[in-house]
């Protein structure tokens, strides 16, 4: 299956994410921190980003996609949120797979990893 990489300074979401992907049969690592999830995914070189687009310390996941980009290019971008996705400017948006807004359902991460994962990059 794939690998992911889950950017999210919200321990119980990167806890809960690990644990459904894994069960469907996804190499799984998770940072919760722009700098962190840099250094992990340029180790892991997942071909999938799952990265909240608020962080505590003021920055967003959008930072570790565009960091991890050149590095690996055909990785594709999940972006979560707590707020509207019109909220996020749209050139933000440009590039990313999907948004989904917090709380989202298990059934609709499930489905949006596997559309990533078989969608032709």
């Amino acid at each position: 299956m794939s690998r992911v990489l889950i950017v999210d300074d919200e321990k119980i979401y990167c806890d809960q994410l690990t644990l459904i992907l894994m069960r469907e049969s996804h190499e799984v690592r998770s940072a919760s921190s722009v700098e962190k999830g840099i250094q992990v995914g340029l180790e892991f070189r997942p071909n999938l980003l799952v990265a909240d687009w608020r962080l505590a310390d003021g920055r967003n996941g959008i930072e570790v996609a565009r960091a991890l980009a050149s590095a690996i290019p055909d990785l594709l971008t999940i972006l979560i949120t707590g707020c509207l996705v019109e909220e996020i400017p749209r050139e933000t948006r440009q590039g990313v797979f999907r948004v989904l807004e917090k709380p989202f359902s298990l059934d609709e991460v499930v489905t949006t990893i596997h559309d990533a994962a078989t969608s032709p990059v």
